[in-house]
């Protein structure tokens, strides 16, 4: 009978720990918490530009359907945060907004981790097909505006650990 007792009274306290927890990460801050939950699997890119340095976290779009779906669906974005798409070699890409609710600058990067092309303040919603003229390895969106606040032009130098990139 002590040995069943002692069992629901751990069950308790652990439940009564949680629920601390819980209440404790509220009062500590959750938005802080949260923000931090959710970009952990972020990867940092610095845009060394002529102004300086820019710097976003990206998720990574490295597979056909991650490609695919991209921002879709988003209602919103942070100003610091984007998306990268990562492709197995330098191709020409066509990227277009359907199902997009987030207006994007879409930064076209080489193989030399430079930016080679850069499509700004592309309209939300519509199926028109946006491109450039010039393969890229990488295409890195970003809410639009972006791209002329941090002063990322063509020839723009792009830092990021391409070892925490699957392919």
């Amino acid at each position: 009978m002590i040995v069943g007792n002692q069992k629901k009274l751990n069950r308790t306290i652990k439940h009564i720990f949680l629920i601390l927890l819980v209440v404790a990460g509220g009062l500590l801050g959750a938005g802080y918490l949260w923000s931090e939950i959710t970009s952990l699997g972020l990867l940092p890119v610095q845009f060394k530009t002529a102004q300086g340095s820019a710097h976003f976290k990206v998720e990574i779009a490295d597979t056909v359907p991650e490609r695919m779906k991209g921002l879709m669906f988003r209602k919103e974005m942070a100003s610091d945060r984007g998306m990268m798409f990562v492709f197995e070699e330098p191709q020409i890409s066509s990227f277009f907004m359907k199902n997009t609710y987030i207006s994007l600058d879409m930064i076209f990067v080489g193989a030399d981790k430079k930016v080679v092309g850069i499509i700004r303040d592309v309209p939300i919603l519509n199926e028109q097909s946006r491109t450039i003229d010039v393969p890229s390895l990488y295409v890195i969106e970003l809410v639009a505006g972006s791209a002329k606040r941090a002063g990322i032009e063509v020839g723009t130098e792009v830092l990021f650990d391409e070892s925490r990139i699957e392919r």
